[in-house]
């Protein structure tokens, strides 16, 4: 599996349309503008009639590079990295325009630098107003149009990718779990004895528990898991907290019970101990009346292993 060429394609094909727009109104409102070298600056347009244009100016580079101009999701408030100040404003009519110039806080403090910067940033402001102020609207007006209508198409060509990208990676991950699964091994004998043990109760309750190896996408995650075995009478069993009949528990436990090294791993503390993995940062970890688990990253899981993997160590 690959990440689909034609999805790629196709949102770098939008994202390719909203940057010819954009450039097409840049080139207009900056004609004959001399811009200081100084500047770190995007004018970015969006689909929004409240800001239908921002201009942002950014403390260095670097900020001003990894700045995402389309955004898909900017109701989400964020703290933009890097950021001077902004000004924005919407072109909805014909009418005078309100611009709204923006910092990061009113208490921020700047240096020598920085308010030199500013200066030549609300410059470079009002040439944009004096360019804008004496321009067609209509102009403005239909490229405004083309360039939400583009951004719709591409909201839709950036769920697809990401979509795309997450199947992918999914897949990435599987095989990665494969590859880990090498240092595990599976014995019906063992999972057959956990199996006649539980249901061999007369009159009394029992409890076997093991540990055991799933992946949730991004981590491989140790389960501690419990088999509870009650008998009144009537012989009723457990399974991950939930009741569970005689074939459903003789099949999940040939599934889920685990070797390391022919061994049975039987609480997650052992497991810990017998792969030697006290140092690995751990992802996540939960408690539930039925199991305990913990999680690793599932990459950083099998980088730490990938040696006694390819050695066959174990």
């Amino acid at each position: 599996m690959q990440i689909d060429q034609n999805i790629l394609n196709a949102y770098n094909k939008s994202k390719s349309n909203l940057e010819s727009i954009t450039q097409r109104f840049i080139d207009i409102v900056t004609k004959d503008v001399v811009i200081s070298e100084n500047l770190f600056y995007k004018i970015v347009l969006s689909n929004s009639s409240y800001q239908r244009v921002q201009i942002l100016f950014f403390k260095n580079k670097e900020s001003m590079q990894k700045h995402n101009s389309f955004k898909t999701d900017r109701y989400k408030t964020k703290k933009e990295e890097g950021l001077l100040f902004s000004v924005d404003f919407n072109m909805n009519d014909n009418k005078d325009i309100d611009y709204n110039l923006s910092f990061e806080s009113l208490y921020d403090r700047f240096s020598k630098n920085e308010i030199f910067t500013i200066e030549e940033g609300l410059t470079l402001v009002k040439e944009i107003i004096k360019i804008i102020e004496v321009s067609d609207y209509n102009f403005f007006s239909s490229l405004f149009e083309e360039f939400t209508n583009e951004f719709s198409i591409f909201e839709k060509r950036n769920k697809e990718m990401k979509a795309n990208e997450k199947a992918y990676q999914d897949y990435l991950h599987s095989l990665t779990f494969e590859k880990i699964m090498t240092l595990f091994s599976k014995d019906d004998k063992i999972a057959n004895d956990i199996y006649e043990e539980a249901i061999s109760t007369y009159y009394h309750d029992q409890l076997e528990q093991f540990v055991t190896i799933e992946r949730d996408y991004d981590k491989v995650q140790f389960r501690r898991i419990k088999v509870e075995s009650k008998n009144n009478q009537k012989l009723s069993l457990m399974y991950k907290g939930s009741r569970i009949s005689k074939a459903d528990l003789k099949k999940q436990l040939k599934k889920d019970v685990i070797l390391f090294n022919g061994n049975i791993l039987k609480t997650i503390e052992e497991t810990v101990n017998t792969l030697n993995i006290k140092n690995l940062p751990v992802y996540s970890e939960y408690t539930k009346i039925s199991d305990y688990g913990v999680g690793y990253n599932i990459d950083i899981f099998f980088e730490f292993f990938r040696k006694h993997i390819i050695a066959n160590e174990f």
